[in-house]
């Protein structure tokens, strides 16, 4: 998978050429995603202290949408990993408070004070595989490394992606250059019956 760097104009324009971004193929589908980063630092500030790694995630976070070209059978790249990361963490803690709550109830018997730590323990088993694999689907998709005020830098998208882009930049920057050269060679002949 490469990276590739796109232009705020290229995306405002729908310059992005017809080609799947995911996986290379030709395609005419676009989907429309909204693809969102922060700085990598402010995760180590969430980390450290809670309250103000949010309030700087929520400063300087960017977002960018783009009419992604992608093709039929990965229209849902990146909504089934958003589904599966939420529900699999929804799901975990429910089960975990499910289990405590179970365990410490009044007028509990031996069995169910088992069950009820057996239920939390195993949710929060689950919860740390459901982050693991939520980490791992997230640095497999198409994402962004960068988003500045101009452009954005995306990873694992794919190569024939990058090499149909290129194309497309080649071909715009020779047409504009046979462009700038046009009014300059009118201006030369137009001198050039004045000195007749």
């Amino acid at each position: 998978m490469a990276t590739i760097r796109i232009t705020r104009y290229e995306v405002e324009q729908n310059r992005l050429p017809p080609v799947c971004m995911i996986t290379g193929e030709p395609t005419n589908q676009t989907k429309r995603h909204k693809f969102r980063w922060t700085p990598p630092w402010v995760s180590l500030l969430l980390m450290a202290c809670v309250l103000p790694g949010l309030i700087a995630a929520m400063i300087l976070r960017k977002q960018i949408t783009i009419n992604v070209p992608v093709a039929e059978r990965k229209r849902y790249h990146w909504l089934w990993r958003q589904l599966f990361s939420s529900f699999g963490v929804i799901g975990c803690i429910v089960l975990v408070v499910a289990g405590i709550v179970l365990a410490n109830r009044p007028n509990r018997q031996n069995e169910a004070f088992d069950l009820g730590l057996l239920t939390a323990v195993a949710a929060g088993i689950g919860l740390l595989i459901v982050l693991i694999v939520s980490v791992i689907l997230q640095y497999t998709s198409v994402r962004p490394k960068e988003i500045t005020d101009r452009d954005i830098t995306l990873v694992g998208v794919h190569e024939y992606f990058v090499a149909a882009l290129e194309e497309e930049r080649d071909r715009e920057s020779e047409f504009d250059d046979d462009e700038a050269r046009r009014p300059a060679r009118r201006v030369q002949d137009e001198y050039d019956d004045d000195d007749d």
